[in-house]
């Protein structure tokens, strides 16, 4: 195929299908665990489309990470403050935070994951009922953080382990430089000598 040749848009799109998968069930189980949580306020027309932006983020998350980030935190924030949905409305920040630091930034995802927690912790606490013990807010708040410092650490870790991969200009996936070397080595050769080719020892 020649090197000006693009690859379709359904071939690009087949490898996002999991993410929009994915996003779009992640908004089935908010406004799921909305319309049900005894304390979470009633879904309206903005709400709605908070979730939808959310979802259509997380379609290209693999792509662009760092815009999906951003995008998918302000909608789940904004969600939370107007819903309070409980902990569900990290879970698609936690995939966005995880994929942006898997394809290997460190700065976003860090940042975005304390302003989603100070926000969070915020709307517990001015709508938290008399009632409700202090504790409680910070055990949850706790275990977000937990899952958060996860998210990060798991996501940083696969990004630097093993070879890493590229794209042709055919749309295909193909090891760089690095990962051709460390496929010949794990064959017993030597390092590659150019691109595609190994030498013998």
């Amino acid at each position: 195929m020649p090197p000006d040749v693009r690859p379709f848009y359904s071939a690009v799109m087949r490898r996002d299908l999991p993410y929009a998968l994915s996003g779009l069930a992640l908004g089935v189980l908010l406004l799921g665990n909305a319309a049900l949580a005894p304390d979470a306020a009633p879904v309206g027309a903005l709400d709605v489309t908070l979730v939808l932006v959310m979802a259509a983020a997380l379609a290209v998350c693999r792509r662009h990470p760092v815009v999906t980030l951003l995008a998918v935190a302000a909608a789940m924030l904004a969600f939370h403050v107007r819903v309070h949905p409980g902990v569900s409305a990290a879970f698609p920040v936690l995939g966005a935070v995880y994929v942006a630091a898997w394809r290997g930034h460190r700065a976003a995802p860090l940042l975005a994951s304390l302003v989603f927690l100070g926000g969070f912790l915020a709307r517990d606490v001015t709508v938290a009922p008399a009632g409700r013990p202090g504790q409680q807010i910070a055990e949850r708040t706790a275990l977000l953080l937990g899952w958060f410092v996860a998210a990060n650490v798991a996501g940083s870790s696969r990004g630097s382990a093993g070879p890493t991969w590229s794209r042709s200009s055919s749309g295909r996936s193909r090891p760089n430089a690095p990962a051709r070397r460390w496929r010949c080595a794990a064959r017993g050769r030597s390092a590659c000598a150019s691109p595609g080719t190994c030498t013998t020892r």
